[in-house]
């Protein structure tokens, strides 16, 4: 959750932002990997510039063995707002990987302008991703009945997800609380709607509706939020809001319409949707051919098929065999893949430009070096 301190035209709480749609909207979980951390060193580094801009110690070991995270090789053992770390250490296949998991408890202490700046920073340095985002709005005025949600569950009046369920909430008796999902837990998006209050113990009076979307999803929201407008209030939270109200539809089908954009919105529904943003549907960045897929690709299928070939060939002769394969096909080499080359180069070296713009535009006091990041403090 993001605490803004300078609203003026908004009004703010200690749980996120308000705006004008009355709706609370935070960001309650955010999750980042950075593909390309060279050493230990550089992920101990990025640990460091964490806890400045959030305010806390992590206890982070590169050598920690992990539990869940099997394939990692270390990860962090405690923190005082719960920030986890895990570390991937490098190999001949691929560069060393460093999981960032934020909280909304560490979110919320964070100064916004230079939390965003910092992670703007390290995604263009080390190729960073997100892979998971929450994205929370809480109904304090309780607009929201759950008994509506229920009712479209069971006649399966919604549209946008292909399944639901519900279930108690968290350690919660059906008798106490239900939430109710739209979206399978292994999907790119699900919707949570659920009482805030009997799952934080009457902490947060209130009806919350949380989207939690990963992969292409999660990347598409982080980038629209690292590209909103800091000092537009209203802004992020319509983004957040927006990307919730988009993330289903609640239809009335009784009358049996097979094309569903025929059937009207559910009253209740049309009701919430003039409380949230502008609704949109989160798409995925669009995946086209690049270097480092063709490279992968190369290393995923091919290479055992090559492996094999060496092991019947002989050294010298698997090598003969590769060149002259490779120089017949060089001369046919289409128009498409000879622009996929051009454009990885180009590419490289406008990532070498912006890595030096971003670190001196934000001047945190950071270089990259070989072995991943240095802190003028290090």
């Amino acid at each position: 959750m993001i605490t803004l301190a300078s609203a003026l035209r908004t009004p703010v709480s200690n749980t996120g932002l308000i705006p004008q749609n009355q709706f609370i909207c935070s960001i309650d979980t955010l999750t980042l990997v950075f593909r390309n951390v060279g050493s230990a060193s550089g992920a101990i580094a990025i640990k460091g510039l964490f806890e400045d801009v959030l305010g806390e110690h992590i206890e982070f070991d590169v050598n920690c063995p992990t539990f869940m995270m099997r394939r990692w090789s270390g990860c962090s053992s405690s923190s005082l707002l719960g920030t986890m770390l895990h570390w991937l250490a490098p190999n001949e296949d691929r560069p060393g990987m460093l999981r960032v998991h934020l909280p909304g408890r560490a979110l919320r202490g964070a100064d916004r302008g230079e939390l965003r700046d910092l992670i703007q920073v390290l995604w263009g340095v080390f190729s960073g991703s997100c892979t998971r985002l929450d994205a929370a709005a809480d109904d304090y005025d309780k607009v929201t009945n759950l008994e509506d949600i229920a009712r479209a569950q069971t006649d399966r009046n919604y549209t946008g997800v292909r399944s639901h369920r519900w279930a108690g909430s968290g350690s919660l008796g059906e008798e106490d609380g239900l939430t109710y999902y739209f979206g399978a837990a292994s999907s790119d998006s699900q919707l949570r709607i659920y009482d805030k209050a009997i799952e934080s113990s009457g902490k947060q009076d209130c009806i919350r509706w949380e989207l939690q979307v990963r992969r292409g999803k999660a990347e598409a929201l982080c980038k629209k939020w690292l590209c909103a407008d800091i000092r537009e209030d209203s802004e992020i939270a319509s983004i957040l809001s927006g990307a919730i109200a988009g993330a289903v539809d609640f239809i009335d089908r009784s009358k049996g319409q097979k094309d569903l954009s025929r059937c009207s919105r559910l009253p209740w529904w049309e009701g919430i949707k003039k409380r949230l943003a502008r609704a949109f549907r989160l798409r995925p960045p669009m995946r086209v051919p690049t270097m480092e897929s063709k490279i992968s690709w190369i290393c995923r299928a091919v290479s055992p098929s090559l492996a094999t070939i060496k092991k019947y060939m002989g050294l010298s002769q698997f090598w003969q065999f590769i060149e002259d394969e490779i120089t017949e096909s060089e001369s046919v080499l289409s128009s498409r893949n000879k622009a996929i080359v051009a454009e990885a180069i180009a590419i490289d070296r406008e990532r070498e430009r912006d890595r030096e713009k971003a670190v001196s535009r934000v001047g945190i006091g950071i270089s990259v070096d070989s072995g991943g990041l240095c802190c003028d403090s290090c």
